[in-house]
Order: structure tokens, then sequence, then C-alpha cells
């Protein structure tokens, strides 16, 4: 593994959100407000679209000013044209990476996508409606960003600001680029998630969450195996059942002993310790078990599946069960 393998990106993000909400821009030294204007410099800034269609009561969650908080990579195109959809994102940023044709399927190869990285922030610049057309702009940062994004209208919030409903008047080539299949990951509009039938933000409690887990994941793995973890696993679901259980822990009386945030971070290390658990079997089975399952061992019921390799890991059935049920 080598040194830049072994840092530690996310607990550094994760540090840098929870900063974001102690102190305040007018409080940082010179030298980092320097630095802040110099990332949110316009010019720096590419528009990216991505049409879709979504329903009233997803539109209706969005409103000028919001930050929004995404757990998973998003594709887009900064080949503008005709809105195919009744949503159309218009997205201001400088992180997203063009793919190269090569490695997309035929149908996308002329389509300019563009990728971002797997957690994402936007603020909510703008909402222009026209000819049954919801145009949402979005201005894509990063945390260390936020801190100014949430103390005073930036240069290129006001510059997108004025140029972004005019976008919506402007004629374009028709050319519906369908990114759905590609955006599969969200299963709501972005910065959004179905949680119990509902549709609501995800919020920076979550967004730390999620960094706590892929730094537990980092501390044991090189970062292909994070990067592994995010593309293979459903980061949404996890989510929604982390927060499920915090929405437990609520009903329950929180012991005198202990506080909100004390109980909250017990939940966080219990998903930690089962991921890593569940990592580490899932490796042992790969490496040094398969061998050794009978040759029927895929036909079997479930629960004879987990006697097996509670046998052939020496573990007792019941912990098994346990560190293999993350989600629970």
């Amino acid at each position: 593994m080598d040194s830049i393998d072994r840092e530690n990106i996310f607990l550094e993000e994760e540090n840098l959100f929870k900063l974001t909400d102690e102190i305040d821009y007018t409080t940082l030294s010179k030298g980092q407000q320097k630095e802040l204007k110099e990332q949110l410099n316009p010019t720096l800034y590419h528009p990216y679209v991505y049409d879709v269609d979504l329903e009233e009561e997803v539109i209706n969650h969005y409103h000028v000013g919001q930050l929004l908080y995404q757990p998973t990579n998003l594709y887009t195109t900064s080949r503008i044209t005709k809105p195919g959809k009744n949503v159309r994102y218009l997205i201001y940023s400088k992180e997203f990476q063009e793919l190269p044709g090569k490695q997309l399927q035929l149908h996308y190869r002329n389509k300019q996508v563009a990728v971002s990285g797997i957690l994402n922030c936007f603020k909510v610049i703008d909402i222009t409606v026209k000819d049954n057309i919801t145009q949402i702009t979005l201005l894509h940062y990063n945390s260390f960003e936020e801190l100014a994004i949430q103390h005073h209208k930036t240069s290129i919030e006001e510059k997108i600001s004025k140029r972004a409903p005019a976008i919506l008047e402007e004629e374009y080539p028709e050319d519906d680029i369908d990114l759905k299949k590609l955006n599969y990951k969200l299963n709501a509009g972005i910065g959004l998630k179905s949680y119990r039938d509902r549709v609501k933000p995800f919020n920076k409690d979550h967004i730390i969450f999620l960094l706590e887990v892929l730094s537990e994941i980092h501390n044991h793995y090189p970062l292909e195996k994070v990067v592994e973890f995010t593309e293979m696993y459903d980061i949404i679901d996890l989510i929604n059942n982390y927060q499920q259980s915090l929405d437990n822990m609520k009903k329950m009386k929180v012991s005198q002993d202990t506080s909100y945030e004390e109980e909250q971070q017990k939940i966080t290390d219990n998903y930690k310790n089962k991921i890593i658990n569940s990592m580490k079997i899932s490796e042992n089975l790969k490496e040094n078990t398969l061998g050794q399952l009978s040759e029927n061992h895929e036909n079997l019921s479930n629960s004879e599946k987990i006697d097996e390799v509670s046998e052939v890991l020496n573990i007792p059935q019941e912990k098994l069960e346990k560190l293999l049920k993350i989600n629970k």
C-alpha cells in the first residue's frame, strides 16, 4: 500500500463536515478565506445536465437555498440539449470528470458523459418552470467550501442565479440523453431518498455516518476495497437502516448515564463492527475455506448453508448469523 493510499481521506472529510457546523466563515484566517475564494472562482465551473421524470411530490421537496447531500456518484452530461424529461438538473461543477468513450457502452460513447465522486454536496441556486419543465439549478461544492456557502452569497452563486433562468429559454438541439440507467443508485431525486414510503432529504448526520463507515473500512483495507464496497453495497439501504436504528433509539428512553450523541455513536460503532466482520468472513471464505464446503453447498437452504459455514469457520451459528446480517 503506497503513502497516498494510507491517507484516510474519509476521516479528513468527516472532520471537515463536523467543522462546518462549528466554525463561522468570518473566524477563518485570511489565508483560509483566500483559499476558499480561489476554489469558488466562477471561471472554474462548467454546466452539466441530468434529465429525469419525477413526481410532483418529489419536485416539491426542493427550495432555493437548500443544501443537499448525495452519498452516491452521479452521472451527467456536458452536452446541453433540449430537455427530454419533466425535470432538468442544471449542475455547475468543477469536480465532474468526463469519461473516455471506451469506458462506456456504445449508446453513451458520444454523449459527453461525466461522473462525480462517491459523495456530493449541492446548493439549490434557482428553480425555474417553463412549459411543464422544472429546471433545478445546483451548485456542486465540497465540504470545506460549505463554510463559505453557508454564511454569504458567493460570486459563483450570484453568477449562476442570474444566468440559470435564461438557459431554459434558449433553443437547443433535440437529443434525449437518458442517463437514468447509469444513475440507478438514485432512488429518488438528487439529495433525496425514499424511506418508509416517504421521500426525505439526506442530512449531514447520514453523510458523517457513511464517512465513519468508509473510514473504518479504510483502516483495515486499501482504498480499492472502499471503492468496491460503495459499488457493490446498497449505500442508501445502509443509511435507511441506520436511520431506522436512530428512530428506534429515540422511541426508547435514553439512559441517564448516556447522552443522545453517545447512543448515536454506539449505533454507528455497531454498524462499523458488523460490516468489518462481515467483510473479513467473506474474505476468509474466498481465500481459505471454499474448498472445504460441500459440492452441494449452493443447493442447501439458507439455514443449512449457515450451519455448514459456521462449522468450517469454527464460529458459533448464532454469532455468524449476527455478523452476516449487517443491516439488522
